[in-house]
């Protein structure tokens, strides 16, 4: 008789788990998530009452109000109280399955909700997947009878705990990725410098990630073979220039990331050692991903904790998508840099030649005004004190080049002239040397 009762629970279960993975609605919809497999529990465990307190992994605190399904006396009324230290909750997320068969010989662990409900007995399960130390929420299964349990049907609730943190996990990560491609937008918008970047990413990336403890961006230049590296430490930002070294340089290199969880364990196997940074308490969990771009890698995003074992593999997950958006914003603000910079010396050559124009037509406008043979116009550049080379020459030159006109010497007619109050005039100029040098000493205007 029992084992034919034992059957018949796993065959009830194995229909649980059918139910449970059609799942209504997006993945990343987490609520609708939670009303699924609270409404799966309820009907496949005969409770009266089915509560969820959905709990995000990463700082453990409540994300929204319970899911709650089941045939409620009190209506529009918030019932639950936050979690005790010593109460029910804090002994489910320790011990992961927890059964009260009668809450009249266990007072400590009624609540407002239960006393208000006629609540006697309850199960609580922690939503936690496998190999994770992170739990996703707690479900409760609220009898208002008391009931025992029998060791196949403690087996049934473990299993389904299993596999309701499995669609949970994957609500989380689906929530997670959107989470991602939406920072993802906001640091590839208006970004000029890798400091805007860094301070839109530690904005935004608690949503998606424990940065608790350290999150670093090291951009390499390429130019220094250095890493420009922006960390968030304890409430603080640490920006400093580094030699290319240790983990970073092994990511850049290889262009794979690299999973640490107990680095004083693993310490000896790895291919590199970790280079301290200086007022920084050593770490135990890293993470690094290399920021790639098609075969090019332009540095390293990480995150790192204190604690051991503190990420798993969703973590490196997700890390990994935020570093496709972080790569391209890297690349983007690039190409700004440099057009930008090619813009500016666009600008300059433009109002260069835009004075030489300007020089020429003056130049031109002298001779004709002065009826001249040939003018020689010295622009002279106060900012540095000296003549810019060469002159502009409106007239014929026979044996003479313009780039060799410029004054060389203090005596030349040219300074001369540059410290003089009044014109210099030169009715008859004889000179012993060649026409160039001749010319050399003319002034701009002859009579």
């Amino acid at each position: 008789m029992r084992g034919r009762m034992e059957s018949q629970i796993f065959h009830n279960l194995n229909e649980v788990s059918t139910s449970l993975i059609r799942a209504a609605g997006k993945l990343g919809d987490s609520k609708r998530v939670l009303q699924h497999i609270a409404e799966t529990a309820e009907d496949a465990f005969g409770a009266d009452i089915c509560v969820i307190f959905p709990l995000n992994p990463i700082t453990g605190k409540l994300i929204s109000l319970p899911t709650t399904i089941g045939n409620l006396r009190v209506k529009n009324e918030v019932l639950h109280d936050e979690p005790r230290p010593a109460g029910l909750t804090q002994l489910v997320l320790k011990e992961n399955v927890v059964f009260v068969e009668d809450l009249e010989y266990k007072p400590e662990y009624h609540s407002r909700f239960t006393r208000k409900e006629g609540i006697r007995a309850v199960v609580g399960l922690a939503l936690r997947p496998r190999h994770s130390k992170r739990s996703l929420g707690i479900i409760y299964l609220n009898y208002r009878q008391p009931k025992a349990f029998s060791l196949a049907e403690h087996e049934s609730f473990s299993i389904f705990a299993i596999e309701a943190s499995l669609l949970l996990q994957e609500a989380w990560l689906a929530h997670s990725y959107e989470e991602v491609a939406r920072i993802g937008q906001e640091v590839n918008q208006n970004l000029a410098t890798i400091d805007d970047l860094f301070q839109v990413l530690k904005t935004y990336i608690d949503s998606t990630l424990d940065n608790s403890h350290v999150l670093l961006l090291a951009e390499f230049q390429q130019q220094t073979n250095k890493l420009e590296i922006h960390m968030h430490w304890q409430d603080s930002d640490i920006s400093i220039t580094e030699s290319l070294g240790g983990a970073c340089k092994y990511v850049l290199e290889t262009q794979k990331p690299q999973f640490i969880r107990h680095y004083s364990k693993e310490a000896g196997k790895l291919p590199f050692k970790l280079m301290p940074i200086t007022g920084v308490e050593e770490k135990e969990s890293f993470i690094f991903v290399p920021l790639l771009l098609r075969d090019l890698c332009l540095g390293v995003l990480s995150i790192q904790h204190t604690l051991p074992e503190a990420y798993g593999q969703d973590d490196l997950f997700i890390l990994q998508a935020l570093a496709n958006y972080i790569s391209l914003a890297l690349h983007n603000m690039h190409l700004y840099q440099s057009l930008n910079l090619l813009n500016e010396t666009g600008q300059h050559l433009t109002l260069h030649l835009q004075l030489k124009q300007t020089l020429q037509v003056a130049a031109d406008k002298i001779r004709d005004a002065a009826l001249a043979d040939i003018v020689l116009l010295y622009p002279y550049d106060q900012a540095h004190q000296r003549f810019i080379a060469p002159p502009q020459v409106a007239g014929t030159l026979y044996d003479s080049y313009p780039e060799f006109m410029s004054p060389e010497r203090p005596n030349d007619v040219v300074a001369l002239a540059l410290l003089q109050k009044e014109p210099l005039f030169a009715r008859s100029l004889i000179c012993q040397f060649s026409p160039t040098a001749a010319l050399r000493c003319h002034s701009e205007a002859l009579h």
